[in-house]
Parts: structure tokens; C-alpha cells; sequence
């Protein structure tokens, strides 16, 4: 189980990471424009959701970090409901 949720933070991770190798290689006015799109925050708060705190600047290595967190929390909630399941079909 312990495998599984970090399996479940190193992909957060690698997701922020991609987020922050895009928005770097990006030139500012491209960037702006993406920004003012409908569907980039919506993408960017489905995929990675500290942008949910896009209100508070954050560096890059707390958006790394903290998204990975996330997905591992997301992880061990979904660990825990598989377990549960599986240890309600062996009882029956």
C-alpha cells in the first residue's frame, strides 16, 4: 500500500513538473494569453490543485512539492477505500 501512494505522489510530481517546465518555456504574452483562455485554469485546477491557490504566489518548489502532497493524500484516500472494498468481498 505504501508502494501505491507513493507511486500516487511521484505522479503529482511529475505532473507539477511538466506545469512548471510549460509555464517557464513560455513566453509572458503566450502565457497571458493561455491565462484569459476558459479551459487553463480549468485543466490546471483538475490536474494540479494548488493552482486552486493561484491568489497566494507561490515559488516553483512549493508548487512541486505541494503537489505532490496532494496527489499522495488523494492516493491514501483511494488506497483506503480500495482496502476497505477488498476486505468486504473476502468477508462474503
Amino acid at each position: 500500500m505504501t508502494r501505491r501512494i507513493a507511486h500516487w505522489s511521484l505522479v503529482g510530481l511529475i505532473v507539477a513538473c511538466g506545469w512548471v517546465v510549460l509555464t517557464m518555456s513560455l513566453e509572458p504574452a503566450t502565457l497571458l494569453r493561455l491565462e484569459h483562455g476558459r479551459y487553463f485554469w480549468t485543466v490546471a485546477d483538475i490536474t494540479a490543485p494548488v493552482a486552486l491557490l493561484r491568489h497566494y504566489p507561490l515559488k516553483y518548489y512549493w508548487f512541486i512539492l505541494l503537489n505532490a502532497l496532494v496527489y499522495g493524500i488523494f492516493g491514501l484516500g483511494i488506497e483506503l477505500v480500495r482496502l476497505n472494498s477488498l476486505r468486504r468481498a473476502t468477508a462474503r
